[in-house]
């Protein structure tokens, strides 16, 4: 609200902020909210400090002379002031315009976007002008650094690079003119693909060919401009380093209005980083697009502001960092930058994560059709957000040398897909640094998500290694929430639930934002039957990691389990858009659909999945959809035979063909399976789709307390005092006295 004062300079309704920053709510609630902000702003328009803002009961505006903003210096400094108190306020925030601002609202993002681009234009403007009066005033130093601001905004602005080579020249550094005309060819080529102008090349010839105008009295200014070289041999192995110089990052602020230095009546506007806070800056960089490329442009714009909202919003500990602000560019230790081009009708992209010294650490491709523009925007900013706070997010990096983290990053990649690379990328990032309490966590993760992945020859000594590895981990730290996931996910069965529940309590609490934990007591919620609980946790994961196919297919499949199919189809949907070739998403949509929604819907996504070459959870999916589909005596009686007769391979049975037969309303069928089914105590079962809705015949069924008991979620269910979702509703027993004599009849 501050933020949209300071910008309009005017008197505004309070209709008009209400709809701004509150679009999607009702037009009572959206003035409801205005009027608690006002209360809560109390502060900034009365007390011991002087007013900021004043208001009405129709109107609110800026007081007069309250505020001024680093822009409102610039102003002034262009009309009559010097180009030396320029380069004070320009070397200091050469930002963009209200970081941390985005994400509002809709309606404030589209004023925002349009704000920030005037306001960035006139920026540049300012700096040209104020760079041409040093120049003509003979003041290279000053000049240098302010054409050096622009290029550190743009790379690829050559009005800028002219200014910068012209300072050079008047400071009698040939090596400078030379090397920013290099630098801008690079970037141009690189970047869009085309070659500098003929003016500039022309100015270069001339530079170059002319003599000094005096001999340099200093070293050039350092180039802010990332290479893409790697880094081998001696120089990969050494420690990450600041950088002789960097790109700013953006200064994160406590209140909203970071319009670059909103004068002290607003206690607190900036936060300065504390020592070390370089390891959690990240440069973001705009995309790279030729000129006229149309579908590419619109691809850049918003990507930055996507990939920021993504990061920040989800750790509160990073920064983004603005390709802006050159006093503090030696702080950036990280770089996102890349390109993007549209040819035969497919958009085209690549992003890059570098470190110190330049040092690619991960890089990606992306392609979709130009009419998937922001389904790409969205796809690529989720892949940068995922790495980047997998690797920097709530976890200092530390020492780390170039290959370990090269490592480190290519298992957060593979963390949602193929949890073996992982391990094998996480066991040599260990070996490299022993200490790496984080890597050893990870690993411990990783190694046990394959052991739940593997037969059971092989999952014993996994478990085995995983526990090995999540204790080192607590060894060195008590602070990694996924050993204590690991430490959980190595006791299986529903004989180890409780002790399972106090090692991700344990967990919880070194870290309540940590996704997998998160995820995985919401799995074993949902494993008793306490759905409406598991589907609260099973949102919190993917709220804390989005960009985790894994957790938000489990929340796909909760959703349907716990019968919100509306929202399951939601979620599915962003799914696919953010990870369209995601099995996961796939496996669970197909699940949703042909156990508890529309089992049409779940005939396609079968054809799908088996057209990408991927197997479903057992044979006899064909019938069983039939028979939703078409509940006839011939159906179901075909459904019947498929079902039981999956259930005598190993692999394909457990729960799973009991689930199908009392979704299809095959009661008794459904028990007699059971009984003749060995279920280990150890053994992880799938029950958490016994409290499926379309169970609702089955639970009703006497017997179904004697099968709770035999799998021990009646133990549980007395233990821990909790009882599952169904037992609160309508059913024609009582679920509680029902579970007490069936255990006691058990003995």
């Amino acid at each position: 609200m501050l933020a949209y004062l300071i910008f309009t300079g005017e008197p505004v309704r309070r209709e008009r902020l209400a709809s701004l920053l509150w679009s999607e709510r009702g037009d009572e609630q959206a003035r409801a909210s205005l009027r608690q902000t006002l209360y809560e702003m109390r502060a900034l328009v009365s007390g011991k400090h002087p007013p900021m803002a004043a208001f009405d009961r129709t109107r609110i505006w800026l007081v007069a002379g309250s505020v001024m903003t680093d822009l409102d210096q610039m102003r002034l400094l262009g009309t009559s002031g010097e180009a030396s108190a320029l380069v004070a306020i320009v070397g200091d925030r050469p930002r963009d315009l209200l970081i941390d601002l985005d994400g509002v609202d809709p309606a404030f993002d589209d004023w925002l976007v349009v704000e920030r681009v005037q306001r960035r234009d006139e920026r540049r403007r300012i700096i040209l002008a104020m760079g041409d009066r040093a120049l003509a005033g003979g003041d290279a130093a000053v000049a240098l650094l302010l054409g050096n601001c622009l290029l550190a905004i743009d790379p690829i602005d050559e009005v800028g690079a002219r200014l910068t080579m012209t300072a050079h020249h008047l400071s009698g550094d040939r090596d400078g003119t030379r090397q920013t005309f290099a630098r801008l060819e690079t970037a141009l080529r690189e970047d869009i693909g085309m070659a500098p102008s003929e003016e500039t090349v022309a100015m270069h010839r001339d530079l170059m060919s002319a003599p000094p105008a005096r001999p340099p009295d200093k070293p050039a200014a350092p180039s802010s401009r990332h290479s893409v070289d790697d880094v081998t041999g001696v120089e990969a192995a050494r420690k990450f380093t600041a950088p002789a110089a960097r790109r700013p990052y953006l200064r994160r602020a406590t209140v909203a209005v970071t319009v670059a230095g909103v004068i002290a009546a607003a206690v607190g506007l900036w936060v300065w980083p504390s020592s070390g806070a370089e390891q959690r800056m990240l440069l973001v960089e705009p995309l790279r697009v030729a000129p006229g490329d149309g579908t590419a442009q619109t691809l850049k714009e918003g990507l930055s502001t996507d990939l920021a909202r993504m990061i920040v919003g989800n750790d509160a500990t990073l920064t983004v960092v603005d390709a802006g602000d050159q006093q503090s560019a030696t702080r950036t230790r990280f770089a996102v930058f890349g390109n993007a081009q549209s040819s035969n009708g497919v958009l085209h992209a690549n992003i890059k994560l570098v470190g110190d010294h330049d040092a690619i650490l991960w890089s990606n491709s992306f392609s979709r059709p130009i009419v998937e523009v922001d389904a790409l925007r969205e796809q690529m900013a989720a892949a940068v957000a995922d790495v980047t706070l997998c690797a920097l997010g709530r976890h200092d990096p530390g020492a780390l040398d170039l290959e370990t983290m090269r490592l480190f990053l290519g298992a957060c990649e593979q963390k949602h897909g193929d949890w073996e690379v992982s391990v094998k990328l996480l066991k040599q990032a260990v070996t490299r640094q022993p200490e790496f309490a984080h890597g050893w966590a990870m690993l411990a993760a990783a190694t046990a998500s394959v052991a739940d992945e593997s037969d059971d020859a092989m999952a014993a000594d996994l478990r085995h290694q995983a526990g090995l590895y999540a204790t080192r981990a607590l060894a060195l730290s008590r602070n990694e929430p996924e050993a204590y996931y690991a430490r959980a996910e190595i006791l299986p069965g529903l004989v180890n639930w409780r002790r399972r529940m106090e090692i991700l309590s344990a967990g919880h609490a070194v870290d309540p934002t940590n996704s997998v934990v998160n995820s995985t007591i919401a799995g074993n919620l949902a494993l008793v039957g306490r759905l409406h609980e598991a589907v609260d946790y099973a949102r919190s994961a993917v709220e804390f990691d989005p960009f985790n196919p894994r957790e938000v297919a489990w929340l796909v499949e909760l959703l349907a389990e716990d019968g919100q199919l509306d929202a399951s189809a939601a979620a599915a949907k962003q799914a696919r858009q953010r990870f369209p070739k995601s099995r996961f998403i796939l496996r669970s949509e197909f699940i949703a659909a042909a156990l508890v929604g529309d089992p049409r819907r779940a005939r396609k996504l079968l054809a799908d999945e088996r057209s990408r070459g991927l197997d479903t959870d057992s044979p006899g999916w064909n019938q069983f959809i039939d028979a939703r589909i078409d509940p006839s005596p011939a159906r179901l009686d075909d459904a019947g035979r498929a079902i039981v007769a999956s259930a005598s391979d190993p692999q394909h049975g457990g729960i799973g063909p009991v689930v199908k037969l009392g979704v299809l309303k095959q009661i008794t069928a459904g028990y007699e399976l059971i009984e003749r089914t060995s279920l280990d105590d150890h053994t992880e079962v799938d029950t958490d789709r016994l409290f499926i809705p379309t169970m609702a015949a089955f639970r009703a069924d006497p017997r179904f307390m004697n099968l709770a008991v035999r799998l021990k979620l009646v133990a549980i269910w007395l233990e821990s005092g909790h009882w599952p979702d169904f037992c609160g509703r309508s059913i024609s027993y009582d679920c509680r006295l029902a579970a007490r004599k069936a255990l006691s009849r058990s003995g």
